[in-house]
């Protein structure tokens, strides 16, 4: 199930000429995680939505260094990334260790104490606009 308003916005995301990157942690090897996250955004039609779709490695930095790596190959300055995720562990601390800004969604699967330290932070995927 996609996340109410994921649709639209990322409709009005790609109309922006935003670049679009799914990366998702996935604990099986690298091929078959990659096959079955394609297979996910293909599912829910999203392809053309997005740019690049990467399965990440099951540890925390793995997003990281996907990041990373991903800017420097578009040339793009840290300063104009954002993460959006719904994971404060796996997403959005991921991408504060490597110097790149985050967007938490709240959702009512993932609980975590820092949430509250969080500026950032949106309950409605549309709500994402507001920090672009």
């Amino acid at each position: 199930m996609l996340i109410p308003t994921v649709l639209s916005t990322l409709k009005k995301l790609k109309k922006l000429n935003i670049i679009l990157v799914v990366l998702s942690t996935n604990p099986y090897p690298p091929k078959e995680a990659d096959i079955s996250i394609k297979g996910r955004v293909k599912h829910f039609q999203l392809g053309d939505l997005f740019d690049e779709v990467h399965a990440t490695r099951e540890y925390h930095g793995s997003k990281g260094e996907f990041m990373l790596r991903i800017l420097q190959e578009r040339g793009i300055p840290k300063n104009k990334a954002l993460m959006v995720g719904d994971s404060y562990k796996w997403d959005i601390k991921s991408a504060l260790n490597v110097g790149i800004a985050g967007v938490l969604i709240e959702t009512k699967y993932e609980k975590h104490p820092a949430t509250k330290r969080i500026k950032r932070k949106i309950n409605k995927m549309s709500e994402l606009l507001n920090y672009i």
